[in-house]
């Protein structure tokens, strides 16, 4: 006798309609709902590759790359690094929520808080913040970058969030 593993997951299943025909308001709503899902998850991915990429530079060479962004040298580069972990560690979270954001994707208010979170720092140690020798520019770069991750994960939360509430 076979016995089974458990409840088997439901396959999508495909309905072909006419070319010219409206669809009915289900099927248009469910395929406005996947097309959301899509862009939050591409926004994930991509709030994952610049976090892995900074993340891994500044962990790798923090010295050259701070000096190359027109920072001033620090005493200890411990805390770059240690930033540079953690930078790391949230593009592996972003990719694992992209992954299930289908059913997850509240789950990425935590990286529109991290991001915007993030950016506020930055433009305020930009505006008040900078010690004498540093530039300005890269700060304002990387908030401007920051804010545009925070604004994106936002739209791409709203859109999905309108189609299909957290309950």
């Amino acid at each position: 006798m076979k016995r089974s593993a458990g409840r088997s997951a439901a396959l999508p299943v495909r309905i072909l309609y006419p070319l010219g025909s409206p669809l009915p308001k289900a099927a248009r709503a469910a395929l406005l709902y996947w097309a959301l899902v899509a862009l939050l998850r591409r926004v994930l991915y991509l709030h994952a590759l610049v976090a892995a990429v900074v993340g891994v530079a500044l962990v790798a060479a923090p010295r050259p790359l701070l000096s190359a962004l027109g920072q001033p040298p620090y005493p200890d580069y411990a805390w770059v690094r240690l930033a540079g972990v953690g930078a790391f560690t949230v593009a592996l979270l972003a990719v694992l929520v992209g992954h299930r954001a289908d059913e997850l994707w509240w789950w990425s208010w935590a990286f529109v808080a991290g991001s915007a979170g993030t950016a506020a720092v930055l433009t305020l140690h930009a505006a008040f913040g900078l010690p004498p020798g540093a530039a300005a520019w890269s700060w304002w770069v990387a908030a401007v970058a920051a804010w545009g991750l925070a604004a994106g994960l936002l739209w791409g939360l709203a859109r999905a969030g309108v189609e299909r509430p957290v309950v």
